[in-house]
């Protein structure tokens, strides 16, 4: 699909209204697989970034926790126990590589897309009126707390630029050669 923004196939892959659609009519399977590969590395992405915003948090913006900042302001340079925590990656420790703690998450992430691809799809309209999935997304949060999060980044974009072709419209009827001498007080 050239010209389409991917922006738009990955809003469709999270309503649930035109997900199945992908999937059996309007992508063949390795499209789908892409756009299912796009959006597990998406999700990773931002619970990395989550977790990168959550440590820094916690430590106040710094690297390393507080008593080693306390330990620094006081001019001690080491303490009894440093480097008796720390493995090497032969070793089994605490698991807390980087490499593990991403396979970690993509373990999660890919979990969490495969029950929401599991999942019936909504219908378009109920007792006459449209099914928002974004409410859907907002009910589902605490069980699809990465996709929800992207679900709301992508569906609340606005499906055309109406709106903000009408302001634009309506200033420029009003801001004409013939209207030139107004000031910009009267205007806004």
């Amino acid at each position: 699909y050239t010209g389409v923004s991917s922006d738009m196939f990955i809003a469709a892959f999270l309503d649930r209204r035109c997900r199945k659609g992908l999937e059996k009519v309007w992508m063949v399977p390795e499209q789908y697989k892409e756009l299912r590969a796009i959006v597990l590395e998406l999700m990773v992405d931002l619970v990395k970034k989550d977790e990168k915003e959550t440590d820094t948090n916690k430590n106040g913006g710094e690297s390393e926790g507080p008593m080693h900042a306390n330990a620094a302001a006081a001019g001690e340079t080491d303490f009894a126990f440093d480097g008796a925590f720390d493995y090497d990656d032969n070793e089994s420790g605490d698991g807390g590589s980087d490499s593990d703690n991403e396979e970690r998450i993509r373990i999660r992430c890919e979990a969490q897309l495969a029950a929401y691809e599991l999942l019936d799809p909504m219908k378009m309209k109920t007792d006459g009126k449209y099914n928002n999935p974004l409410q859907w997304w907002a009910v589902s949060k605490d069980t699809y707390p990465e996709l929800a999060k992207l679900a709301k980044k992508y569906l609340s974009i606005p499906a055309t630029s109406a709106l903000s072709e009408r302001v634009w419209s309506r200033t420029a009827r009003v801001l004409t050669a013939r209207r030139a001498s107004t000031s910009p007080d009267l205007i806004s």
